[in-house]
């Protein structure tokens, strides 16, 4: 058993997808966190849900439009919606601080793939990343070609028979994740 936290430990005046909440995760022993990945218009890599910054940050922005300097201006809203003192971090910042601690499972994997590859590789930490994504045929032959050694997972809402098939390719799998809204999904 794993304890994961899901973009981390957030509440009150810790938001999520921040260094914070990614300190209060591993302080409270946490296994492995989740990070979004997401990508400025310099080409940047940071940890923020894609099209949530109207909620998380207050603003009428798309962070892939933003150079740099923009998106290091912004600050998290807090629960109360009040501004903090917490900026969006790269996933630099994010691996510099995980290396050796925990496992890092990167969603939005798919949105990347080359360029989490590329960082992850220049980290040296790929036993410790798993990354997920749809399933797709497309998907699975960039895993395998370029990608076999980095821990993989599906996120799967039915059985499509993916699991047979995912064992018979040169990828790293490892599991799934699994999306149900009843308890009486096939799932």
């Amino acid at each position: 058993v794993l304890l994961v936290a899901h973009r981390g430990v957030c509440g009150a005046n810790i938001p999520c997808n921040t260094l914070a909440a990614y300190k209060a995760a591993l302080a409270q022993g946490a296994d492995m966190i989740e990070v979004d990945a997401n990508m400025s218009a310099d080409g940047t890599l940071y940890s923020f849900h894609p099209q949530m910054e109207s909620r998380h940050l207050g603003a009428d922005v798309s962070l892939p439009a933003l150079h740099d300097e923009e998106v290091r201006s912004l600050r998290y809203l807090n629960t109360d919606r009040v501004p903090t003192q917490f900026g969006i971090p790269t996933l630099e910042e994010i691996f510099e601080l995980c290396k050796g601690k925990c496992y890092i499972n990167i969603d939005k994997f798919w949105l990347y793939p080359r360029e989490l590859c590329g960082l992850i590789r220049r980290f040296g930490m790929e036993d410790q990343i798993v990354v997920k994504t749809s399933p797709s045929e497309q998907m699975f032959d960039l895993m395998e070609e370029f990608f076999p050694e980095i821990a993989y997972l599906p996120i799967i809402k039915k059985d499509e028979g993916l699991h047979e098939m995912l064992k018979g390719r040169n990828i790293n799998y490892i599991g799934a994740e699994v999306l149900f809204d009843s308890e009486k999904s096939e799932v």
